[in-house]
This record gives structure tokens, sequence and C-alpha cells, in this order.
């Protein structure tokens, strides 16, 4: 699995954050994606931030970087993220469905729980970048998210296989 690279962004009072609904898998995520052969972490982010969200960023600091403890999941880097001044309004792009500033305190029920924990450590503000393994990405997770949510595990099982289901969701 390639690493990756998440951008946050907030809004400027940082009671919002900015969330896409993906296409193939319509759960509410950061903006992000794996890093291409030859790209820093950082310019992953801002690719993958642009790619989602039409957004154009710069990296505002460095939130940390999570490690895999399983083949479950892979090398994250995750950065605080600012639009430039003359960036236009986020918008859905080809690999997401929506994407919109959510109250921080109030996610949608449908937000990919990692990514809660990122955003929560995001507003601590700590002085130093975290490294942190990705403990809350199991086996026993998987298996309790495809009995939960035996649809969105099929898609994004398909997804993982190269074969995505890029339908436009009813479950806005």
């Amino acid at each position: 699995m390639k690493e990756a690279g998440i951008g946050i962004i907030f809004s400027p009072d940082r009671k919002k954050v900015l969330l896409i609904k993906r296409r193939d898998v319509p759960l509410w995520v950061l903006p992000g994606g794996g890093i291409d052969p030859g790209e820093s972490p950082e310019e992953a982010t801002l690719r993958e931030v642009f790619e989602e969200t039409g957004l154009k960023v710069t990296i505002r600091r460095k939130i940390g970087t999570w490690l895999p403890i399983n083949r479950l999941t892979r090398d994250t880097f995750v950065f605080e993220c600012s639009p430039v001044a003359d960036s236009q309004e986020p918008s859905p792009q080809e690999e997401s469905l929506d994407v919109r500033f959510w109250p921080v305190h109030e996610l949608p029920i449908i937000t990919f729980f990692l990514h809660e924990e990122w955003i929560e450590a995001a507003l601590k503000d700590l002085p130093q970048p975290i490294c942190e393994y990705i403990t809350s990405i199991t086996y026993f997770t998987c298996l309790k998210l495809l009995v939960s949510h035996p649809i969105l595990a099929l898609r994004y099982i398909l997804a993982r296989l190269g074969l995505p289901i890029n339908l436009r969701s009813r479950y806005h």
C-alpha cells in the first residue's frame, strides 16, 4: 500500500472542518490520498486536496504521522492546510459527491472514525507533530463494519480491487 497524505482544512474560526463525501464509498472523509513516486507527503496532500475539492491550499503545519500495526492501513501524514487567498470555493470533483464544512463537534454520522481522531488531534494545537500507531483499525473492527454496514464494506472492497461503484448516492 502507498503512503498517504491527508489535509485538514478548518474554517477561519476553527469551528468547522472541510469534509468530502467519497463517490466510490459514500463516507465523509478528510481530503487526501496516496503519495505518488517522487512526491513528498506535502506535495501529495496539496495535490489530493485540489483533486478532491478544487481548493488550492498551503500547508500550515504538520499534525503528525500515523503508522500501521497491520496490513489494513499505511503510513499516513496529516497536515493542517489553509486555502490560498485567490482560491475558489470548494466543490465536488470527479472523486467526490459532496464537499462542505461541518461543525467539528457535529460531524455526519457516516464520517470515517479514524479521520475524527485526526481532527481532534489537530484541534489540540500541540507544539510538535504526533507520531502514533493506527490502533483503531484492526481485523476485528473491519469485521464489525462488515456486519453493521455491509453495503459500504462491499463498496470499499470493490474499490480496493479496482472496481469502484461511482454512482450518485441517495444517502447525502
